[in-house]
C-alpha cells in the first residue's frame, strides 16, 4: 500500500518504497535498453530518486510493463547473444548481468519482507541466481575453491573446477540473505 511504501527499511536511509524505486527503475531501465551503469552508486541514486513519490498502483504498474519489456528481451537472445559482452560498464556477459537483476531482485524481495513481514520466501529459481552470481563474483575476484552445497539449491563451485574444494553446507537464506533487521524505533513503539 502506499502507507507501506514510507516504512524504512534494513537499506541505510531508505524506505521500503525507495527499495522498490531501486529495482523497479532497474528492470525499466533495462528493459529500454538502457544498461550504463547498473549497478553503480550514482544510477541506483536516480532510480530511486525518480521514483520517490510514487505510489503503490504507479509502482506495480511500471514493474508490469518492465516485466512485458524484459521477457521480450529475453525471448529473442540466443546463445551467442547470451555469452557475448553485457556492456553498459558491467564487467560480464549479458547472461551474467542478467542474473545479477535477478539475485538484487531476490534479495531486494526479501529487504521488503523484512519490513512489513509479507511472508515472500525466496524461490529456488530466485535462489539459484543469488548462488550463482556470487560464486561468480567469488571465482571472479581469486577465493580458494569452494563448493557451495545449501538447502533448496543444487551444488555450485566458486574457484578451479577441478580442485577439491572445501563444502559449505547450510540453509540457504542464512547465507545469501542479510538477517532480518531489528524492528526500528517508530515501528517497535507502535507494536
Amino acid at each position: 500500500t502506499d502507507g507501506q511504501l514510507a516504512t524504512p527499511s534494513r537499506c541505510n536511509g531508505w524506505t521500503v518504497g525507495d527499495v522498490a524505486g531501486h529495482f523497479i527503475g532497474s528492470m525499466s531501465d533495462i528493459a529500454a535498453g538502457d544498461l550504463d551503469g547498473q549497478g553503480t552508486d550514482p544510477v541506483t541514486k536516480r532510480q530511486v530518486e525518480a521514483h520517490r513519490g510514487m505510489g503503490a498502483a504507479q509502482l506495480a504498474d511500471e514493474l508490469d510493463q518492465a516485466s512485458v519489456g524484459l521477457n521480450a528481451l529475453l525471448d529473442v537472445l540466443d546463445d551467442d547473444a547470451w555469452n557475448a559482452p553485457a556492456g553498459g560498464g558491467y564487467d560480464g556477459t549479458l547472461g551474467r548481468g542478467i542474473e545479477a537483476l535477478l539475485a538484487d531482485g531476490a534479495i531486494h524481495a526479501d529487504d521488503i519482507d523484512n519490513e512489513l513481514g509479507l511472508g515472500h520466501h525466496p524461490t529456488p529459481a530466485e535462489l539459484v541466481a543469488a548462488l550463482s552470481h556470487v560464486t561468480y563474483h567469488l571465482h571472479l575476484h581469486g577465493y580458494r575453491p569452494v563448493l557451495i552445497a545449501l538447502d533448496r539449491t543444487p551444488a555450485l563451485t566458486a574457484g578451479h573446477p577441478h580442485a577439491y574444494p572445501p563444502r559449505l553446507r547450510a540453509p540457504a537464506c542464512d547465507c545469501l540473505l542479510p538477517p532480518p533487521a531489528p524492528a526500528h524505533p517508530a515501528t517497535a513503539a507502535a507494536a
